[in-house]
């Protein structure tokens, strides 16, 4: 009687504990994430002078949308504007709709500007947005994997 007591003792707590217990909740990737996640692992060329397709991650509250765009680049620095495209293929200043905070006002052009491993610096909007742009064509390739030799006891 005392082992059944015990044995029901221990299967209350183990009931327990696999109770309460939480299943690990798998946080969905954003378009963000994912770009940069790229950019990080694979690395990026420099990133020529002239204009440039680019993808522009604009962030918030955990949420992100990326868009097409252009950008123009002279010595490694993004010229503005930065355009965004619409869906009808036509382009506009991304300014329009996303305005930067003061404090990035006052910072010169070629720290706003500048552009590290194929992306912008982030930049903070007065909407609390962030906002980041992605040379897409300045990705390095992926690298090539090996095919593996035989196991000698097939030669």
């Amino acid at each position: 009687m005392k082992n059944a007591i015990i044995l029901f003792a221990l299967a209350f707590i183990s009931f327990q504990v696999v109770g309460q217990t939480k299943s690990p909740v798998k946080q969905s990737s954003t378009c963000f994430d994912e770009y940069y996640s790229l950019f990080r692992s694979r690395g990026a060329n420099p990133v020529a002078d002239g204009n440039h397709e680019v993808v522009i991650s604009v962030r918030k509250e955990g949420q992100s949308r990326c868009f097409m765009g252009k950008a123009e680049v002279k010595g490694g620095i993004m010229v503005p504007p930065i355009l965004i495209e619409n869906l009808d293929g036509t382009f506009e200043p991304l300014g329009t709709e996303h305005q930067l905070i003061a404090a990035y006002r006052s910072t010169p052009q070629s720290d706003l500007m500048k552009i590290v491993n194929g992306m912008s610096i982030t930049a903070l909007t007065t909407d609390e947005e962030e906002v980041k742009v992605f040379f897409v064509k300045s990705l390095k390739d992926k690298v090539k994997s090996r095919k593996p030799a035989p196991p000698p006891t097939t030669l």
